[in-house]
């Protein structure tokens, strides 16, 4: 550069070397100003303070030493700092534009002066300077941010646990994000006015209100919910904490959406961990699953509703002969069934990182019938094997003398679910009638019809658009399968026992848990009872594992042999993260002492005394590690060690009714709530009102359900006009079918000029059009009376623009619209 001074000075002038050196100041002036202006801007939205602006406030706290007006100081202190970088951000953004107008100027005078090969060298090399240098600012900038967010995650008291976040992919997350994506899809995050939603709020509430007997009660409850959030929106708040989780929240969705097409956030089959991994070897890992034609095949038509239908003339039949209630009907019925769909979790424990397929079959056509013969099946599961958890293990365990020829033992099933033959799931099941009927009316073929139904025509799935039936075992997420693996396995053991016996070998305890074997045997039958479990079905293989050291882990306990007796500590697997509810997760401050009060109870009992410093430790480690207080935690320990009651085992009233409300702090609180609507006889189930969920991606694609197959909506149709008005006006209205099915019937009510609903009366009126290709879904909500509310309240948030006419309208809900307004 320096030649082309020289070349411009002796060519020129000294004057014109003077322009250009001026243009090369600016453009190094505007690369840093440009990185300034992003670093202010990253400060902002993360709610982080530049230690520029830090330094020189914070000695004004000095001035003071009570407590209490420090602490109002340090609050006054970061309102300024949060102007003051205002300010700093927009006196930038006036440089940035002042210089570019000093470079324009500047590119004007030289453009008249140099030809246009030295022009073009010359800006081209400037160019070239401005990224460089933009690159280094913007290294400093980022070494900077990264010491005043490590300082302020300190400072919250956040601690990052790196063994629950597993990465994948070549994305760089900074700590903090990846601290909150390890606290996995179900963290609440803090309420603000981006996320706090009012109408599905008062639908809620209004569920309780309702229950109320006295109008004037009820009016008055009305009114005073109105008003107490109203006031809430008013004088919403986020402290210092709560301001940079949200910060953090919005940093990583960042990151995530502009990697949207390449990653997904999921969470690990086993352990309880986030999972970040490539789409692209999702998809190859989920297709080489079903390339397993043994278990796999694709199929052209869907059968959903054909299926439907077979189900609904099931429960009808049951309905007439009298086997199930006029509720239940209603209750089993299919009214808009969706295919399952299959998607997979990483097995990050095993070598390449399997995945493990899963259905969701939560709307597959026979989904309610199953949890009914579910429930009925329920009946015959043998009381000989099994365990309902690990205290009832360790109970009957203290009952045990060993031998000295005796070991402890597990037994694995392999692969369960797909590995059991329907047909012989079926002969088992059919095989205890005689004990079955006694818990049904319903005759034998129609049961054994109704099986068949569930288990075999039923068991398909959907993948990336792809119909494929499952040829062979349990269908993956259908509600009986638990419970038929059980029943299968039962019977195996009575099987096994029977043959065993016969052989007079003892087996001197055995017990199951789901999949789960545990044994104490004789040493030299171990053979033998391997032999005989692995011989009752080709497809059904056990595994065994022996005692190491005089123990072995089973379930959440390590089960050690104590001279001749058996004694248990509390074990967590290699694959468990410890991860439980946050402490900084917005949810109910009970709720998170009764989690920490529950572990601290299962660790304790489950351990024998002589572990029980040990166990403190531990229990310490954790609840530390899930960002629970020090102080907290010593004082949980102690309640619990001094004979406090589990909160499950507190007895709560048989007649009280639970209603679900999000749970937003000084608002939806029992504190806030019972004074208005709450009495002995009702109590809150809360919900969070945001988490992480929308983040997490289970089925590796960001591609959304149809809305046009989606059921129990609230929907939003806009009217266009015609040629010389827009209109705009909206058309709000609900269904339990699909929305397909429903503006199928709004455009032939408008087509046969039909006036059945304010929508079809407006277009008839006007000669408007309606557009329903921009169709919104506002709310889904499966209780029916919970949505007819939602729908009134969206219609009063858009009155001035509604089509619905005032028998669309309830006018109970009129006393909310200054809340949802």
């Amino acid at each position: 550069m320096n030649n082309f001074f020289q070349h411009t000075k002796c060519k020129y002038n000294t004057e014109t070397t003077f322009v250009l050196k001026q243009y090369c100041r600016s453009i190094t002036k505007l690369a840093k100003l440009t990185e300034r202006s992003n670093f202010l801007l990253t400060c902002r939205k993360s709610n982080v303070t530049p230690t520029h602006l830090h330094n020189q406030t914070k000695n004004i706290t000095n001035l003071f030493r009570l407590t209490t007006t420090k602490t109002e100081t340090e609050k006054i202190l970061a309102k300024l700092n949060s102007k003051l970088l205002n300010v700093e951000i927009r006196e930038t953004h006036i440089h940035i534009k002042q210089t570019k107008q000093g470079i324009a100027k500047i590119e004007g005078d030289i453009s008249n002066t140099l030809n246009e090969t030295e022009l073009s060298i010359f800006k081209n090399g400037q160019w070239d300077r401005y990224k460089n240098i933009k690159t280094r600012t913007k290294e400093i900038h980022s070494a900077k941010l990264n010491k005043i967010r490590s300082d302020k995650f300190s400072k919250h008291n956040l601690r990052f646990n790196d063994n629950w976040f597993v990465n994948k992919t070549e994305v760089t997350f900074p700590t903090e994000c990846k601290w909150l994506l390890s606290m996995g899809s179900k963290f609440a995050l803090p309420v603000n006015k981006d996320n706090f939603a009012p109408v599905p709020l008062i639908a809620d509430i209004e569920q309780w209100v309702q229950n109320i007997d006295d109008v004037r009660e009820k009016e008055t409850a009305r009114s005073k919910i109105a008003n107490r959030i109203t006031n809430f929106k008013r004088s919403m708040r986020n402290d210092d904490r709560e301001k940079f989780i949200l910060g953090i929240y919005e940093e990583t969705k960042e990151i995530i959406d502009a990697n949207r097409d390449t990653i997904m956030v999921t969470t690990a089959d086993k352990g309880n961990k986030t999972v970040v991994m490539s789409k692209k070897e999702y998809h190859q890992k989920m297709n080489q699953l079903l390339a397993d034609r043994t278990t796999y095949r694709p199929i052209d038509v869907d059968p959903t509703e054909k299926l439907q239908k077979v189900n609904n003339k099931i429960i009808m039949e049951l309905f007439k002969s009298k086997h199930i209630t006029k509720w239940e009907k209603t209750k089993l019925d299919s009214i808009s069934p969706q295919s399952p769909e299959l998607y997979g979790l990483p097995k990050i424990h095993k070598d390449g990182t399997p995945l493990r397929p899963i259905s969701s079959s939560m709307n597959v056509p026979c989904y309610a019938l199953s949890k009914h013969i579910g429930n009925i099946l329920k009946t015959i599961i043998s009381t000989e094997y099994n365990v309902k958890n690990s205290l009832e293990l360790k109970q009957q365990l203290g009952s045990i003398t060993l031998d000295k020829d005796d070991i402890i033992v597990s037994f694995d099933v392999v692969s369960l679910f797909t590995n059991i033959p329907i047909y012989l799931a079926i002969k088992k099941i059919m095989d205890k009638w005689d004990t079955l009927r006694v818990n049904t009316t319903i005759p034998r073929q129609t049961f054994l019809k109704i099986l068949n139904f569930c288990l075999k025509d039923n068991n398909y799935f959907t993948y990336a658009g792809k119909l494929y039936q499952q040829t062979y075992g349990m269908p993956m997420g259908n509600p009986l399968s638990p419970t038929i693996a059980d029943i299968v396995l039962d019977t195996l053991l009575d099987d096994v026992m029977d043959e065993l016996q016969s052989m007079n070998i003892t087996v001197k305890f055995i017990v199951k848990y789901v999949d789960d074997l545990f044994a104490v045997i004789n040493k030299k039958d171990e053979t033998t009872i391997m032999k005989l479990m692995n011989a009752y079905h080709n497809k059904l293989k056990f595994t065994i594992e022996k005692e190491t050291r005089a123990e072995l882990p089973f379930l959440d306990m390590k089960i050690i042999r104590n001279g001749n007796t058996l004694i248990t500590n509390w074990y967590a697997k290699p694959t468990a993260s410890g991860r439980m509810i946050n402490y900084n997760s917005t949810q109910p401050h009970s709720t998170k002492i009764n989690t920490a009060k529950n572990f601290i109870h299962k660790v304790l009992l489950l351990s024998d005394e002589r572990f029980k410093a040990d166990n403190i430790n531990k229990i310490q480690q954790i609840l530390k590690q899930n960002n629970y207080p020090m102080a907290l935690i010593n004082n949980l320990i102690h309640d619990v060690t001094n004979g406090s009651k589990r909160p499950h085992e507190e007895k709560a009233s048989t007649t009280k009714k639970f209603y679900s409300v999000p749970y937003i702090p000084k608002l939806t609180d029992r504190a806030s709530l019972g004074n208005i609507i709450l009495d002995e006889n009702s109590t809150t189930a809360y919900k969070s009102n945001k988490t992480l969920n929308q983040i997490f991606r289970k089925k590796g694609t960001t591609t959304k359900t149809d809305k046009l197959k989606l059921s129990n909506v609230v929907y939003e149709i806009t009217c266009d006009g015609d040629q010389q008005e827009k209109c705009n006006k909206k058309y709000v209205g609900t269904t339990r079918r699909t929305l397909g099915t429903r503006l199928a019937e709004h455009e032939a009510d408008i087509r046969k000029g039909r006036q059945s609903t304010a929508l079809a009366q407006h277009i008839k009126e006007s000669g408007h059009a309606a557009n329903f290709k921009t169709v919104r879904v506002l709310d889904r909500e499966k209780i029916e009376n919970k949505r007819y509310t939602l729908e009134s309240l969206r219609i009063q948030q858009i009155l001035k623009e509604s089509i619905n006419t005032k028998e669309d309208k309830d006018n109970t809900k009129l006393q909310y619209s200054i809340a949802i307004t």
